[in-house]
């Protein structure tokens, strides 16, 4: 048993690689952007300084390669350049969200004759933030952020796919420039951005061939300027991992306090579900005899394992919180002083702060026979 135990905490140092099925990278740069929209399949966020960010999207995964050709600097100069034409600069409002068009497929037809289009889309909020200068100025505080949408329709026959889920309208490319204001637009570094455009599609092509072959698969990917730090997610359907970990925990039994190190392989099926296998092994102190020291004997569970998520909505995206778990054990050891042969173990899993576990426990033999409570805190989840 300690030879498995030792197998599953190396087994957990490489856990990072087995998330999600086909890749994952991690790191400890940003927060996970995942969230729970429709309107995209593969997506790459890119943030920049003051809480300002670049996403693009698409439906086609193969259209990501196309972004080795774009202009990043030239468009946005065009798409302001026509917002700056067509403002009338005497509507005030607090934000604006532009939507720049441009069609690359001639068989769309278009009601222009560039196939380029711009929307404009203010917002105005019923409240008024003002701030006093030192001087006693009163300002204006712009509380909205705004958007620059760039989006580029592509001719579907152009691109090598056998996806049949994909419609005409869905070979797009989208930029969206999120940015405290549009004015900021023309001072980016779209040096910076694009050498951080080709990072990602540089490990995009290199880790995610089978994506190109397959549009439909999920794709996500987060980084942050001047970092070469890096967070990728994909996989065929929505949110479905492996997750391997080990915990410590403490737990009172009787009247014993019992440390226990337990490693769990979960499956998360969807968003709000994971089943899995836990491993546990409890550790008893017991005096030798009354000239000698205690020494340590261990018991282990083998166990059966469920756990229920909620979709939290963060500055960030959408992340998962643990609700509640569930998780029913069987003692596996021949011989034991503590435990029957027949020993079960049912547990309820309850989060009690970001990383504290309180799980209630019963131990029974066969239909429920000699139970007894118990209780354990549990490090990590």
């Amino acid at each position: 048993m300690k030879k498995i135990l030792l197998f599953c905490l190396f087994i957990t140092h490489l856990s990072a690689f087995c998330q999600k099925p086909k890749n994952e990278i991690k790191s400890n740069a940003m927060n996970t952007l995942y969230d729970a929209s429709d309107e995209w399949n593969q997506i790459i966020e890119i943030n920049m300084e003051k809480n300002t960010k670049i996403l693009i999207t698409t439906k086609a995964a193969p259209l990501l390669l196309k972004l080795k050709e774009i202009d990043v600097s030239k468009k946005v100069d065009e798409a302001i350049t026509l917002y700056n034409e067509v403002n009338d600069n005497k509507t005030e409002y607090d934000g604006i969200r532009i939507v720049y068009k441009e069609n690359f497929d001639s068989a769309i037809e278009w009601s222009t004759p560039k196939q380029k289009t711009i929307e404009l889309y203010p917002s105005i909020s019923n409240v008024k933030k003002f701030a006093i200068l030192s001087n006693e100025e009163v300002v204006k505080i712009k509380t909205t952020k705004d958007t620059l949408e760039l989006i580029f329709q592509y001719d579907k026959s152009e691109i090598k796919t056998q996806s049949k889920k994909l419609s005409e309208n869905d070979f797009f490319l989208k930029f969206s420039f999120i940015l405290n204001d549009i004015n900021n637009a023309d001072s980016l570094e779209f040096n910076k951005i694009k050498a951080s455009i080709n990072d990602h599609i540089e490990k995009f092509e290199s880790r995610f061939q089978k994506i190109l072959d397959n549009p439909a698969m999920k794709y996500a990917a987060t980084s942050k300027i001047d970092t070469k730090n890096m967070r990728i997610y994909s996989g065929k359907g929505k949110n479905k991992e492996l997750n391997i970990n080990t915990y410590m925990g403490l737990g009172l039994i009787r009247d014993r306090f019992v440390p226990e190190i337990s490693s769990d392989f979960m499956y998360r099926i969807n968003r709000k579900y994971a089943f899995g296998i836990g491993i546990h092994v409890l550790y008893f102190w017991q005096k030798a005899t009354e000239e000698k020291n205690y020494k340590l004997n261990s018991a282990q569970f083998i166990s059966l394992r469920f756990n229920s998520y909620s979709q939290i909505k963060t500055s960030a995206g959408v992340t998962s919180k643990l609700n509640s778990g569930l998780e029913l054990g069987h003692f596996y050891e021949k011989d034991s002083r503590y435990f029957n042969n027949n020993t079960f173990r049912l547990g309820a899993s309850i989060p009690a702060s970001k990383n504290i576990l309180v799980q209630p426990q019963l131990y029974f033999n066969y239909f429920f026979k000699n139970a007894f409570p118990a209780i354990k805190l549990q490090m990590g989840f």
